[in-house]
């Protein structure tokens, strides 16, 4: 994504700001303790402890800097908690509403395209 053109620690290419692994990986972390803290909140831990483990390895490796890492952990949670949140009103309705339907969406880009992922599991 080149709309805010923050050059990387390690090169001069200029899309650093926010890190996408990072986003990915507290998205991930966030859908798996949603779904699994009534079974055991210890793999939502698990996948928080993974996330920041990406997030770490981002500014250790000079691939983001720390404002890039906390931002797309930031995306990442939020992407999936505004998911949790919107699904019931916009599907309560809808003859496919069931509870134990989940939807998850998650923002990408490359150094050429910019989109959105939709998950919907049933």
């Amino acid at each position: 994504m080149f709309s805010i053109k923050e050059k990387r620690p390690d090169s001069n290419t200029r899309n650093s700001f926010p890190s996408g692994h990072t986003a990915t990986a507290f998205m991930g972390a966030e859908f798996l303790y949603r779904e699994y803290r009534d079974v055991s909140p210890w793999i939502g831990y698990a996948g928080y402890a993974i996330a920041a483990i990406t997030g770490y390895l981002r500014i250790y490796n000079d691939r983001h800097y720390l404002n890039d890492v906390v931002a797309g952990a930031c995306i990442g949670v939020l992407s999936t908690k505004l998911a949790y949140w919107l699904y019931p009103k916009i599907f309560k309705k809808s003859e496919c509403y069931k509870e134990h339907v989940a939807i998850v969406t998650l923002p990408y880009y490359s150094a050429k395209e910019v989109g959105l992922n939709m998950c919907i599991c049933f």
